[in-house]
Order: C-alpha cells, then sequence, then structure tokens
C-alpha cells in the first residue's frame, strides 16, 4: 500500500521541511534551489519495497516526539523518595535518538533535513550560513 498524504505530511514535518519558499543566503549570496521538491517527488515514488522502512522510521520518531513531550512534563522535579532525576541528560538522549532516526530517513529520500536548524544547532554554521530555499 502506498504511503498516505498523512504519512507524507509526516516525513516533511520530522524532516523540517517548510511548505513555503525560505530564502537564505550563503555569505550574502541568496541560493535559490529546488531540492526540497525533488525529494517530495522522490517520496511520491517510494517504491513499495522501502514503504515498511520508512513507515518504521515514521513510527520511531513519533514515539521518541511523545517520550520527549512526556519527558518536558518532568521539568523542574530533581529528587523523587530519594531518587534523583536528571531530565537534562534524559532530554539530551532523546533528542540525539531523534535525530538519528530523522537522518536515517532522509537518507533513504536521498535527502537532508532543514539545513537551517542542523547547521545552526551543531554550530557549523551562523545565520549568515550556508542555508537553502525551500521552494
Amino acid at each position: 500500500m502506498p504511503l498516505t498524504d498523512d504519512e507524507k505530511g509526516k516525513i516533511a514535518w520530522h524532516l523540517g521541511w517548510t511548505e513555503y519558499p525560505q530564502v537564505l543566503n550563503v555569505s550574502g549570496i541568496v541560493v535559490d534551489h529546488n531540492i526540497v521538491t525533488m525529494l517530495r517527488r522522490n517520496i511520491e515514488e517510494c517504491p513499495e519495497s522501502a514503504i515498511g522502512r520508512v513507515r518504521r522510521c515514521l513510527c520511531e520518531c513519533d514515539k521518541i516526539i511523545d517520550q520527549i513531550s512526556a519527558a518536558r512534563e518532568k521539568f523542574g522535579v530533581k529528587q523523587i523518595d530519594g531518587i534523583v532525576l536528571d531530565a537534562s541528560e534524559q532530554m539530551r538522549l532523546l533528542d540525539d535518538e531523534y535525530n538519528r532516526w530523522r537522518y536515517h530517513l532522509a537518507d533513504m529520500f536521498g535527502g537532508h533535513i532543514n539545513l537551517w536548524s542542523f547547521l545552526n544547532r551543531n554550530r557549523l554554521g551562523t545565520v549568515s550560513g550556508l542555508q537553502e530555499c525551500y521552494a
């Protein structure tokens, strides 16, 4: 059974793709290309043999997002009955695991997550670093 519209939307959401042009620049030069449009076509033409793996990635990403939401509810709680909680370490581990599955999902389609957030998150770029237009 092919990917549903909901699943296609989830793929875009987990990868951080926008629905509108995101005009960004590289060292002051505007870069405008359609790589995400090509990746959306890859999603539309996802072969039956890959759909199971894609759905597994989506399921993992969705579960981790739910775990992150549950972990946030524990912010501010440091200790319960002598048990010390480290919510920041839990969030870091969940975030790392979420990104691992996001990268795996992006790799399946020969693409990437939203480069703006990736580069800023990993300090590989600044506001004027490598960025894309998602047309």
